[in-house]
């Protein structure tokens, strides 16, 4: 009876050891599996590529092949432009950021005025023989506004505050830098304003931005320009007051300004004009 008991006994020993052998070997492939999931995972966070601003304005203009713009694909500037998007987005206080977003105004109003310039050709082709031709009725109203272009180069203003923390000492002038990049998208963006070409054309708004520039980017060197294009805006609207008036300031702070004679000129015609009447 002894022998039949510890017989019994072994057996059952031996079935509960197969039991915890076999669980043991379940959860020892389970938990395999869920290590590699892991480091699998880890892997593939590690194997995310993070690139410089400087790498990302060079990507962009990789893309667009710097300088040959006209005519390119949708899906080539709109990859180049998600590069600077990146810059300014990820490194908002570099002046790359000041570059990238320069950029993206620069490519748009390029890519804009070379569709408009595809069209004005097609649409002056048609009504070549149309005695009652006009630019305003027969071409004007199909052209693309610059309102895209002229809100990015405004970002460059609007972000003033941020470039305006930039280093600017010793050979590290970036603020210097942004400053012109800036008065230099201004003027870009006022130009756009008052362009025949423009569907969307508003010359007090470009008068406005012109006078932003005179008012707080007066160390640009680009006052004087501005002083020049407001007066052209108001010597086209044929309000000659306005043209003396902005002429006698224009003389008064840039009497050496090689706009001199051309406003000198202007003031004179609009005398004339006024007195006229």
């Amino acid at each position: 009876m002894l022998t039949k008991s510890k017989s019994k006994s072994a057996i059952i020993f031996i079935l509960i050891c197969s039991f915890i052998f076999s669980g043991c070997i379940k959860g020892c492939k389970k938990s395999g599996n869920e290590a590699a999931k892991s480091v699998y995972t880890d892997k593939s966070k590690n194997a995310e590529v993070k690139f410089s601003d400087a790498d990302l304005i060079l990507m962009g203009d990789n893309a667009l092949g710097e300088g040959n713009t006209q005519g390119i694909p949708d899906y080539t500037y709109n990859k180049a432009i998600s590069y600077y998007r990146q810059v300014t987005e990820n490194f908002p206080e570099t002046f790359n950021a000041v570059e990238a977003q320069f950029k993206i105004a620069k490519y748009t109003e390029e890519k804009i005025k070379y569709q408009n310039s595809v069209e004005i050709q097609f649409r002056q082709k048609q009504t070549s023989y149309d005695k009652n031709f006009s630019f305003e009725l027969n071409i004007k109203p199909f052209l693309k506004s610059y309102t895209p272009a002229i809100n990015e180069y405004l970002k460059l203003h609007l972000n003033r505050k941020t470039w305006m923390k930039l280093e600017n000492t010793g050979k590290d002038m970036q603020r210097e830098k942004a400053y012109t990049r800036t008065t230099d998208a201004l003027l870009r963006a006022a130009n756009l304003l008052c362009d025949e070409t423009n569907p969307r054309m508003d010359r007090p708004k470009s008068i406005e931005i012109y006078n932003l520039i005179i008012d707080k980017y007066s160390a640009s060197g680009f006052s004087d320009l501005a002083f020049l294009n407001i007066i052209n805006v108001y010597y086209d609207l044929k309000d000659w007051q306005q043209v003396i008036n902005y002429g006698t300031k224009f003389k008064s702070r840039f009497p050496q300004s090689s706009y001199f004679v051309d406003i000198d000129q202007k003031m004179s015609k609009a005398n004339s004009f006024l007195y006229s009447k």
